[in-house]
Parts: C-alpha cells; sequence; structure tokens
C-alpha cells in the first residue's frame, strides 16, 4: 500500500461518554494506521511519564461514586497532569519529530472540563482546568463519537442515560476547539471498522491545510511585524537564524511561545492557500515577515517541518525586486554552483510582484571566514557564465547560507551588472564590524589594505593594482556606495578616518 503520511507526529484524541466504542475504535484505528506505514502509541487519559495517581482508583464501574479532592490537591492534581502532557510532547516533537507517527489519546485532557467527577475535581477548578487546556498544544484532530444516549448507555451502564446526554452535549461545544479538526462519527449506527478508516482519512494530508489564524508571533519587533498561520510545528522551522546575543537568547522562548500557539490574532495579508495554489506547491505552514523594504513581504512555506520556499511579494513597481528576479534567473544552472537560489516562479500575482525560490538550508553555522567570503567576491567581479561580472550589493553574513564549500547568496534587490572590485567585500567586513562587532573600524580598514590582506588578494586576483585599495575604498565611501543602515555609515566613517591617521589615504 502506498504511504500517504509524512515524516512527523500526529496526535488524534478520541472522546465520548462511556459506552461510545473509544477502545474500540482505537483498537481498529490502530490496526488501519499501521498499515498505512504509522508508528502507533495508544494513551489512555494522560502519558503518565511523571509519576503520580494510578491506573485505577475506585470501583471502576461506578467512576461517579468518588469523592471530590480538596481545592489544594485537585490544584496540584491538574498542574501535575498538566506537566506531564506538555513533558510528552516536547519529548516526543525533539525526538521522533522525522518519524511517522500517531498517537491515539482515549479522553485526554478535556475530557476533565466534560466529567470532572470522574477526575474527583471539585467545581471551582473548572476554570483553571480549561485555562491550562489552552495551553497545551493543539491535537491534529479529535474524534467524538456520538449515538442515541439510551443505545450508548446500554452498552455500558455506568452512568446514567440523562449523563450520557449532558456529555455528548457538552462535548459538542468544546471538541471542535481543541484540535485542528474535529470528527464527528455515530457509533451506533456505523461499525468499528468503518468508523476507523474514516477517521484514518480524517489525518490523510489536506490539499488546503491552513485553516488556522494568522497570529503575531511571540516576542517579535513590533517594526517586523512577523506573523504566522498554519501547523505550530511547521512555522517553529521559519524562524531566522539569530545573529545578536538578545535574538539568539530569545530564539528558543519564541519557538516554544510559538508551538503553544501564543500571540495575539491578526488580519492576515492574504490567502497563502491560493498563493500555494498558483505556485503549484503544497504547505502546511506559513510565516510573513515584513521586509524592510518598505511594502515588501517575506513568506516562508514550510511542509513536514521543514521550510521548503522563500516568497517575496512586492508592489508591482518594485523595481528592486524585479531585478532581483531577473538576476536570479540569470544565475541559474550547473555553471554557477548554486551562487544563487533556485529559482521556482518569478511574475505577477494578484496585486503582487512575487518571486518564489527554493529554500537553502540555513541549520549551519554562519560563514564568517573572509577567505571563503574574499573567493566569493572574486568570482562575482571577475565574472559569472551567463551574467558577467555582478555586484551583490548587501554582502553580509545573514544573506550568505549553505556550507562553506558551496555558500549561496539570498537578497539580491540591491545588485547590479557592473566591475566593481572591493565593493561587496568592504561591505561585508564593515557589516560584520558594525552588527556583530567583529572587529573595530582600525582592523576593518587593515583588512582592506594591507599587503597580502583579504582586500589586497581580492584587487590582485581580479587584475586590479592592490595598491589602490584606499583609494578605491575612499570613491566607494565619497560615492555613498551600498551605505544604507546608519550604524554601517558610522562605522565606515570611522574606518575611513583611522586610514587616513595612518597614511593611507593622502
Amino acid at each position: 500500500m502506498t504511504r500517504r503520511f509524512s515524516a512527523r507526529l500526529r496526535v488524534l484524541h478520541i472522546v465520548g461518554p462511556d459506552g461510545s466504542g473509544k477502545t474500540t475504535i482505537g483498537t481498529h484505528l490502530s490496526a488501519a494506521a499501521t498499515a498505512e506505514g504509522l508508528v502507533v502509541d495508544r494513551i489512555h487519559h494522560r502519558p503518565r511519564l511523571l509519576p503520580g495517581g494510578s491506573r485505577q482508583q475506585g470501583d471502576v464501574t461506578r467512576p461517579h461514586n468518588v469523592a471530590a479532592r480538596g481545592g489544594w490537591a485537585a490544584r496540584a492534581k491538574l498542574l501535575l497532569v498538566w506537566l506531564d502532557w506538555q513533558f510528552f510532547y516536547w519529548r516526543r516533537i525533539l525526538r521522533h519529530r522525522h518519524r511517522s507517527e500517531l498517537v491515539l489519546v482515549e479522553r485526554g485532557w478535556w475530557d476533565m472540563v466534560v466529567d470532572p467527577v470522574r477526575y474527583r475535581l471539585p467545581p471551582d477548578v473548572a476554570n483553571l482546568t480549561i485555562r491550562l487546556g489552552r495551553l497545551l498544544p493543539r491535537a491534529d484532530a479529535v474524534a467524538l463519537l456520538t449515538g442515541q444516549p439510551h443505545l450508548i448507555q446500554s452498552r455500558k451502564p455506568e452512568i446514567s442515560a440523562d449523563e450520557v446526554a449532558r456529555q455528548l452535549e457538552q462535548w459538542q461545544l468544546i471538541a471542535p476547539t481543541v484540535a485542528g479538526r474535529c470528527v464527528s462519527v455515530d457509533t451506533v449506527q456505523n461499525d468499528a471498522s468503518t468508523v476507523a478508516h474514516r477517521l484514518l482519512e480524517a489525518l490523510a494530508p489536506d490539499p488546503n491545510p491552513l485553516t488556522g489564524s494568522w497570529r503575531r508571533a511571540p516576542l517579535t519587533h513590533r517594526a517586523r511585524d512577523v506573523r504566522w498561520t498554519g501547523s505550530g510545528d511547521s512555522c517553529v522551522a521559519c524562524f531566522p537564524r539569530p545573529y545578536g546575543f538578545a535574538a539568539r537568547a530569545a530564539l528558543p522562548v519564541r519557538r516554544a511561545l510559538s508551538m503553544l500557539w501564543l500571540g495575539g490574532v491578526v488580519a492576515g495579508p492574504f490567502d497563502v492557500n491560493q498563493l500555494a495554489e498558483s505556485l503549484g506547491v503544497q504547505t502546511d505552514g506559513a510565516v510573513v515577515v515584513n521586509s524592510a523594504h518598505p511594502g515588501r513581504l517575506v513568506t516562508a512555506l514550510t511542509l513536514n517541518g521543514r521550510v521548503r520556499y522563500i516568497v517575496k511579494l512586492g508592489a508591482h513597481d518594485d523595481a528592486g525586486l524585479v531585478r532581483e528576479a531577473e538576476l536570479v534567473a540569470s544565475l541559474q544552472g550547473p555553471a554557477t554552483d548554486g551562487i544563487a537560489p533556485t529559482l521556482h516562479w518569478a511574475g505577477y500575482w494578484q496585486d503582487w510582484f512575487a518571486l518564489s525560490t527554493e529554500a537553502v538550508d540555513t541549520s549551519t553555522r554562519p560563514i564568517l571566514d573572509l577567505d571563503v567570503i574574499t573567493r566569493v567576491c572574486t568570482r562575482l567581479v571577475a565574472g559569472i557564465d551567463g551574467a558577467g561580472p555582478v555586484v551583490h550589493g548587501d554582502l553580509a553574513p545573514w544573506n550568505i547560507v549553505g556550507r562553506a564549500g558551496r555558500p549561496t547568496l539570498v537578497d539580491w534587490e540591491f545588485s547590479r551588472r557592473q566591475f566593481m572590485p572591493l565593493a561587496d567585500l568592504a561591505h561585508f567586513v564593515v557589516a560584520c564590524g558594525a552588527r556583530l562587532r567583529s572587529w573595530q573600524p582600525r582592523e576593518a580598514g587593515q583588512l582592506l589594505v594591507r599587503v597580502e590582506g583579504p582586500g589586497w588578494r581580492h584587487l590582485a586576483d581580479v587584475g586590479e593594482d592592490p595598491r589602490s585599495a584606499p583609494h578605491i575604498l575612499e570613491c566607494l565611501f565619497t560615492n555613498s556606495v551600498d551605505i544604507r543602515a546608519s550604524r554601517e555609515r558610522a562605522f565606515w566613517r570611522q574606518m575611513m578616518k583611522t586610514l587616513m591617521a595612518r597614511g593611507d589615504l593622502r
């Protein structure tokens, strides 16, 4: 049988009153999912990874003939069960995120909201139970098992028919809010095998899976306005690789909060499903960031927990984005050796000009080796087959991805076809000094002008006199080429002052 399920963790909650057939349906569904290649794990109520409580307490045939816990004991028990679920989710996500796994949960957390008497919860902790439940990761789907109350009660007369009817009514209200998809099935009118296959279909890949709300990602700068939707675990993969200390410290917290589906609901800038359909791609998550360029959006489309496509959306008259699309198109093919990302599609979509490229691996360490950067700059200036001499225009560590042996440059909107020795290398050195504090202005200047330094070797390799480096830097600074951010301008100005004080500029 062809496997329809990709490698990721899926969680299905099977809920309903006593007698609705949760155990029977779980058994049939487990067998059907195993045949589809899924690794199946079954959980009753909670994972029990943390100690506390026994599997059976009192007479199980009379679940409502138990005394409620005291207020503090009930709250402590709720917290223990909540931590148990959190520990379960994070252990599965971190250890098994590349495995096709299905977790079948009978009852689960929300059964405590619908039937608190069974779990010895007093009425005064009902709101706390709901609030803690909202902080748990959402399940992929919830299967609500229904039927005529008196027929369900006749199967398992542990509770009254009136109580069965009450629980079914409560589940009808709660079930659609606790998972990405709710499937209600009548287990009285349908046999267990039919119900199991229907639930398995509900877990199959959806051609239009992005039905969640747009939300602002937690701990993001308002000016950048990061928004995301779709699968929580997929959206985590979209967060950019941080460079500053504060960004590196905040990234794990942002990822954790995003997995909990926190963040305020906001209006979406466009329909991601329509975009994916127009591009001819499948996606289960998306992150949208306001670009530093006014009026432009950068969208990451993910599938199965990995970023697959980067889509830039700009206005119809966005000259920089059109220029980037043209240059990236000219840098395709084996001869370019991946110097630019692989072009997927470029053109006009709705009210936007769109540029879609395949995502490049960003999991490796940042490329800060000046020898590697010098070779890249030399290759651009010397000319690439089909494009001639090229200036990237914004060469910085955050625009260089991949591995040191085969780096790929992204964000070509400031590029131009021009022979400009030292421009990209100087921009990289200034960006590292100003943003990452890799070196002071005096050290940066010497990297570009000293004998046998990176700047000296670069000019010699492109056929220019290395002794002209100070003069070239002065021309670049005077013409304000590639100096847009105020921090870089200040660093460049101080670097030129140190070169003048040393007598390198005359």
